[in-house]
């Protein structure tokens, strides 16, 4: 089995400073290369370090690969947090639903390339913990969403309501993203999701 655990972290300035040279380097290798031509002496070139330096902390690239995704990911939900939390302050509807859906299509967007790679090309991303525990987190911000907006959306089974519109925007968010040449523009994909977002929120019984 792949260890994806790192052989140690950081404790020092200095080694901290490594440590994120060679996670950089990793993200940047990842954007211009992907994930199949991606080598331990490749990371260590590109962050300037040597190799038994690397294997000081890494046991393989995987586990490079699992730190980058643990900390890239954990920024990602915390941004979408944040996004959430200031969409929930606008008290119009529509201008809460568009300042959301806009803002995480655009957090993906921001590192187009990284993402699609974690996401789409990494095959073991989504066995790990820190992705797991990311998406969780996602969706049950939705379900804490659902409460705090209260009167103004119509949700009448709260949990199944919100565990199914959660999990349709996330997939619709990252269709839009990581869309391929010939699909619709990204701006008109975006305004078609609020609105058909709206339009689940205010569906009746």
């Amino acid at each position: 089995m792949t260890d994806f655990e790192p052989r140690k972290l950081p404790r020092q300035e200095r080694s901290r400073a490594t440590y994120e040279a060679m996670l950089e380097a990793c993200a940047r290798l990842l954007r211009e290369e992907g994930y199949e031509t991606l080598t331990t002496t490749g990371v260590a070139e590109r962050a300037g370090v040597g190799i038994g330096t690397l294997y000081e902390f890494f046991p393989n690239k995987e586990s490079i690969v699992a730190a980058l995704i643990e900390q890239r990911i954990g920024r990602l939900v915390t941004d979408a947090t944040a996004q959430l939390d200031a969409s929930l302050e606008i008290p119009n509807l529509e201008q809460a639903a568009d300042f959301l859906i806009r803002g995480l299509v655009g957090l993906l967007l921001s590192d187009r390339e990284l993402y699609r790679v974690v996401l789409f090309d990494v095959p073991f991303s989504n066995r790990l913990p820190a992705m797991q525990r990311a998406i969780a987190e996602l969706f049950a911000l939705a379900r804490t969403s659902g409460e705090r907006a209260g009167e103004r959306v119509s949700l009448p089974d709260l949990d199944a309501d919100t565990w199914l519109i959660a999990r349709m925007l996330y997939q619709a968010i990252l269709e839009i993203a990581f869309a391929e040449p010939g699909a619709p523009d990204t701006e008109t994909l975006t305004r078609e999701l609020v609105r058909l977002a709206l339009r689940m929120m205010r569906q009746s019984e």
